[in-house]
């Protein structure tokens, strides 16, 4: 406030507020925009190596988060799964308990022989979830 246009053109100059700061900050916009996808798709591919059995094959895989056209997020020879990389923070998460929910009763009434996940961060909250209680 109260400044004139040398002394704006000053603070930007001294804050390096130029052309080229604000167009990095819009493509850091733009690539924050698939940061769940990134955490979808990694999340996934690295809990592979530790949840294949042996003679386990991946059948189908989605890396996307969301609708991808799939079931489910994996399912191999063994098993169907479902991965919720939520950070459950304990209060009021209607929108996450229905998604999470969603997940459980599509693997819970889906017609297989397979093992049948769901994978969580955590289990404190979810399962106060599911005991019947939301947090």
């Amino acid at each position: 406030m109260g400044k004139d246009k040398s002394e704006v053109v000053g603070l930007n100059d001294k804050n390096n507020l130029d052309a080229n700061i604000y167009a990095a900050a819009k493509i850091v916009k733009q690539a924050s925009r698939q940061i769940d996808v990134i955490i979808h798709t990694i999340g996934i591919l690295r809990s592979l190596e530790h949840i294949l059995e042996h003679d386990e094959i991946v059948e189908s895989v989605s890396l996307g988060a969301g609708n991808t056209g799939k079931k489910f997020d994996l399912e191999t020879t063994h098993r169907i799964a479902e991965y919720k990389f939520i950070d459950w923070k304990g209060g009021s998460e209607s929108i996450r308990q229905n998604g999470i929910f969603k997940d459980f009763y599509n693997l819970a009434e889906h017609d297989t022989s397979k093992r049948k996940v769901l994978y969580v961060n955590g289990t404190m909250f979810p399962l106060k979830f599911f005991k019947g209680r939301r947090v």
